[in-house]
């Protein structure tokens, strides 16, 4: 029997053709239609919505709240959407508009499917037409709208409907929403169509200056994962240099990027085809289709084996399920805004800063960070970015690349170190599948850019050691430069990578050339400064320490040594001793282990509970600690079952923490008895991870933010876990192989499903945030605020002063698509914003977060942003029409009422300022008010009603108040812990 064959292209023709059957004859059926009912009600109400569908056999199933949908309605009018199923179902739909006997107007009614003729309700004629009236009936008013009044309290709006498909109608449709929904996300990241041809250009030069490197190298022989890991290092390099060396000749922008690439091109290939018949653009194309031909060729080869066997199948199906899931990343990857709050606060807002003034040198800044923290990954982000004229699109796939160099760096380094081809393909989606590192290729955090760059140089300075090649040496310089350079928590694993990298050196110790390994290591060092050393040299040259200000530096760990109270009389305190300390960070770090985020819902009844019990140990432990630590822990403890998926907090999840103590075990067992090269190898990595996890302990505080940092471990876990089950499943013993073959596929199935729900429930980041932008806290509070203001600011301002301290976000003032440029002034003490201190500073305007830092002593109109987040402060002449404006702020209490905290007016006619205060408190509270004008100290009795207070004001003034007693008994009225319970001031509209 002949055995049929198809053909990578029969194969992909057959696919697409089967794609756009479904898509067009099955998707209707799967399609959501959508309902807006726009009314006004006299109170609040509930509106409910029941939709009548057809069972299988073609029969009504009638109105049920199984099939229904509520909002609640605030008085006045407003517009509801509700998702309703495919219209080819729906027979009726039945509207409740209120739950009481009463009247309300409806102003529209509308319904839309692609592939359907819109459903319109808008006038009286057509609701007498369309609608059947249960409890309600018509009623006249005056004005637009649809009257109706009620007599029953269950008033029914019920729609019948007729709908009629049409398959063109449905394309047609179709067509114009992707259109819509391509043109508002490009317009959302700030992405352009010249913008994608001109990167698509540099692309393209970079893919063949990296191919054309790697053959005359003689690199291109290799197999075609290593191809990968070096093609993706000398793209990296070139890309951080060139833009380097522009920034440090003032010549930073798009355009001399792409000429600059477009110059290295061509001279390397001038110098490959001279003295041959080729052109130079002949040899480009000759070593392009080389390199890129032989790596597809090898994809190729595994998902279309010549031969179907149970390895090949097996091999094709966990590579299958790679693609998969790294084109499942690479969609929310480009097209989210990055929305995570380091990023926004100081490495995006330099990089806007950087292209601004054409220059990557220091600049003055509220935020040590802007000008101390390594700067690789957000050159490579800066690339990307300069070529579109608005905001950072695509900066996350800086950080998808690094994870895709992880990905290419696990295989490699598991095949060298003679795992079976399917075990390293599983190394592979574990290392996916583990929450710390998969949520990160969804961010513009540098975490795994650095850890992609380490891991890929590590690799080469093995194959160095291995075949002592200087262009293996040079390529593990610039790979450990590139990542050294992108973020300085590779130091934190310093004692780890000198154990891992002299264990290699002791495992060719009787083989190694020693005049070649001492030129090697010179060009490796050589490599690492030139491609990560630019920023530790200016931090030399200004503070005399490479990482930065010395406080900056020691403020790491010492400012959070906890203090204890020694038993005793008089409850002495004392510093905890180091040793004791580091236990107690090693302990919250295994309990953030078992995090909800981290596992999933089959595991979570055991992560449930031992998250519980080692939480209550480290409070039943530390029951001397100081109150900020234990209360740090316990705000933890919420965020962390409150919280949505965050890359900040996950970990490495339970599954692969408890696999990696396995396989360390079993390495360190083996390594012993067997003393096979394999497991000493592991045991060497294994070793390597605990040094990392031991002087990460001694060296960092603990805050539940940092264990992203520990993603430079995460693909030594995956090799660690991966020998352990290749390793039990190469037993004698049948039962325990069969045991081993069935954990294994249990693992990989649950990382995928790790995998895909990282992606999808990311809470700032993934599928969520790629569907529904504006659900996402930072974009509602931050990233829109601003765009908002900036849009909103004249037309005659041009040049912004931000006094925006540290964790203010600061990127989006940068590249607004207008041409406005932003410059920090530094912040110490209070700013006097006049007109004469904008003119001697050169800006039109001042950006500021709730006016702090800032005093007020000229005529101002203020923008507020959209929820207040950020203000303009614009100058004004004296003659010219101001407006008032009132703007809170301080500080807030643990409740939900003001302890102390103050209030700016400005442009304010009268001069009173009335305020209502009230007391929640079951205790008197003293109030003391200060303005510029006078002070006052107000007794509001305990729990009152709320009471105005008058407050003499100048036009420009800052009103602060304490409260006194701030700390009261809570619960119970002898105990000692107490809260702060404030007042409640409510303040008045602007004149």
């Amino acid at each position: 029997m002949n055995k049929i064959h198809l053909s990578p292209k029969v194969f992909a023709g057959f696919s697409l053709l089967l794609f756009c059957l479904v898509w067009l004859f099955v998707a209707p059926f799967f399609q959501k239609a959508q309902l807006s009912v726009s009314l006004e009600t006299e109170s609040d109400e509930l509106i409910q919505v029941f939709w009548n569908t057809n069972n299988v056999f073609g029969n009504e199933r009638g109105y049920f709240e199984e099939q229904s949908a509520v909002r609640r309605l605030r008085a006045g009018r407003t517009e509801y959407k509700f998702t309703l199923p495919s219209l080819k179902g729906i027979e009726s739909l039945r509207i409740d508009p209120a739950t009481t006997a009463t009247s309300f107007t409806l102003y529209s009614i509308s319904i839309s499917q692609a592939g359907f003729d819109p459903i319109v309700i808008e006038t009286e004629e057509t609701a007498k037409d369309q609608l059947e009236l249960h409890g309600t009936g018509f009623k006249a008013i005056s004005g637009n709208g649809i009257g109706f009044g009620s007599f029953t309290e269950d008033p029914q709006l019920i729609l019948k409907i007729r709908p009629v498909f049409s398959y063109f109608k449905y394309v047609v449709d179709k067509k114009n929403e992707y259109s819509a929904f391509v043109s508002q996300r490009m317009d959302l990241l700030g992405l352009d169509w010249s913008g994608f041809f001109f990167l698509g250009i540099d692309i393209l030069l970079l893919l063949s200056i990296s191919a054309t490197i790697l053959t005359l190298l003689g690199l291109r022989e290799k197999n075609s994962t290593e191809v990968c890991v070096l093609l993706g290092l000398t793209g990296l390099g070139v890309i951080v240099l060139s833009v380097t060396f522009l920034g440090m000749a003032y010549l930073l922008n798009w355009k001399n990027i792409l000429f600059g690439h477009l110059g290295l091109w061509g001279l390397i290939h001038i110098a490959v085809a001279r003295g041959s018949d080729q052109m130079f653009f002949t040899a480009a194309v000759r070593n392009f289709k080389q390199i890129y031909g032989g790596i597809l060729l090898s994809v190729r080869k595994t998902l279309f084996p010549a031969e179907w066997k149970r390895v090949s199948l097996s091999s094709a199906i966990l590579l299958v399920l790679i693609v998969f899931l790294l084109v499942y990343y690479i969609i929310p990857a480009a097209f989210t805004l990055p929305l995570n709050f380091d990023s926004n606060d100081y490495r995006l807002s330099r990089i806007g800063y950087w292209l601004q003034e054409a220059n990557i040198w220091q600049f003055p800044s509220n935020d040590i960070r802007e000008i101390i923290m390594p700067v690789n990954c957000d050159l490579a982000m800066l690339w990307i970015t300069s070529f579109f004229k608005k905001g950072y699109p695509l900066v996350h796939l800086m950080s998808y690349f690094g994870g895709f160099l992880v990905c290419c760096s696990v295989y490699a380094i598991c095949r060298a170190l003679d795992f079976s081809k399917n075990y390293s393909l599983i190394a592979v989606l574990i290392w996916l599948g583990i929450p710390n590192s998969a949520s990160q290729m969804l961010t513009s955090q540098t975490d795994l850019f650095t850890t992609g760059c380490l891991m890929a140089g590590l690799y080469c300075f093995y194959q160095a050691i291995r075949h002592k090649k200087y262009s293996y040496y040079v390529y593990a310089g610039i790979g450990i430069g590139l990542s050294v350079g992108a973020k300085s928590t590779v130091f934190l694993w310093g004692p780890g990578l000198l154990f891992l990298c002299l264990a290699i050196i002791a495992g060719r110790l009787k083989v190694l050339q020693w005049k070649v390994f001492g030129k090697g290591i010179l060009l490796l060092v050589a490599c690492t400064v030139l491609s990560g050393g630019f920023v530790y040299g200016q931090n030399a040259i200004r503070f005399h320490n490479f990482l930065g200000p010395s406080e900056v530096v020691e403020s790491i760990d010492v400012s959070r040594d906890p203090v204890v109270k020694k038993a005793g009389v008089g409850q002495k305190r004392h510093t905890m001793s180091k040793v004791s300390f580091v236990y107690l960070k090693a302990q919250s770090y295994l309990w953030q282990i078992f995090e909800p985020s981290s596992n999933l819902t089959v595991i979570r009844p055991l992560t449930d509970k031992a998250f519980d019990l080692l939480e209550q140990s480290i409070y039943k432990t530390n029951k001397t600690l100081k109150a900020s630590f234990v209360s740090m822990f316990r705000a933890a403890a919420s965020w962390l079952r409150s919280s949505q998926l965050s890359e900040d907090y996950v970990s490495f999840g339970f599954v692969a923490f408890s696999l990696l103590l396995l396989g360390g075990s079993l390495a360190l067992f083996r390594s012993f008895l067997v003393r096979d090269t394999q497991s000493i190898a592991v045991t060497i990595i294994f070793i390597s991870i605990l040094l990392y996890m031991m002087f990460f302990c001694w060296i960092v505080g603990w805050t539940v933010h940092r264990y992203r940092y520990a993603v430079l471990v995460t693909p030594f876990i995956a090799i660690t876990v991966v020998y352990f089950l290749s390793t039990c499943s190469a037993t004698n013993i049948k039962s325990l192989r069969y045991f081993t073959v069935t954990l294994t596929c249990a693992v990989v199935l649950y990382q995928v499903m790790m995998a895909l729900n990282v992606a999808s429930n990311s809470r700032s980041h993934g599928w969520f945030a790629f569907r529904f932008p504006h659900k996402v806290h930072s974009y509602v509070f931050y990233w829109r605020d601003a765009r908002h203001l900036t849009d909103k600011l004249p037309e005659k301002v041009h040049r912004l002063g931000l006094v925006l301290a540290k964790g203010a976000w600061k990127s989006m003032f940068y590249r607004t698509g207008r041409n406005i440029s932003s410059y920090t002034i530094p912040v110490q003490g209070d700013i006097h914003a006049s007109h004469t201190f904008l003119e001697s500073r050169n800006v039109d305007a001042l950006i500021a977060r709730n006016l702090s830092s800032i005093s007020v002593e000229d005529s101002f109109n203020l923008l507020p942003s959209l929820t207040n987040t950020y203000q303009a402060l614009i100058p004004v002449k004296k003659n010219a029409e101001r407006s008032a404006w009132i703007i809170p702020n301080g500080s807030w209490s643990d409740g939900w009422v003001k302890l102390r905290g103050a209030v700016r007016v400005g442009n304010w006619k009268s001069n009173i300022l009335s305020l209502e205060i009230c007391n929640p408190a079951p205790v008197d509270e003293k109030i003391l008010f200060r303005s510029s004008v006078k002070e006052y100290e107000i007794l509001v009795t305990r729990n009152s009603e709320c009471e105005k207070v008058d407050i003499s004001v100048n036009a420009n003034d800052y009103i602060s108040w304490h409260v006194d007693p701030g700390y009261h008994p809570w619960k119970n009225p002898g105990t000692r812990e107490v809260r702060s319970l404030g007042v409640k001031i409510k303040f008045p509209k602007p004149e």
